[in-house]
């Protein structure tokens, strides 16, 4: 992808300056040497498990992970599921029972 955007014309769609732009931020996220693509991806696998974790110790102490709000059961259509306190919209499924 790099090479089209390097040799490829594109100046009837974008300036000159956002294609300079958008060649320097492809070329900064484009990792040749293998190794650090590895511990690239090692460090993002790290940090979404840490994420889902934080999230569900959340919603194990009763907080909303999306908005802090304290996590009551609602019933809907089909299922029992966890909403925070004031929201209107669709809930967490969260070990959610089926009726």
């Amino acid at each position: 992808m790099v090479h089209t955007i390097h040799h490829k014309p594109l100046t009837n769609f974008v300036s000159p300056t956002e294609l300079h732009d958008i060649k320097t931020k492809i070329s900064s996220l484009h990792i040749e040497d293998k190794k650090v693509k590895k511990i690239k991806e090692k460090n993002h696998k790290t940090e979404v498990q840490s994420k889902i974790l934080l999230q569900k110790q959340k919603v194990s102490n009763g907080e909303c992970p999306r908005c802090g709000n304290r996590l009551v059961s609602r019933k809907g259509k089909m299922v029992i599921l966890m909403a925070a306190v004031g929201f209107q919209g669709v809930g967490i499924r969260v070990n959610s029972l089926y009726r």
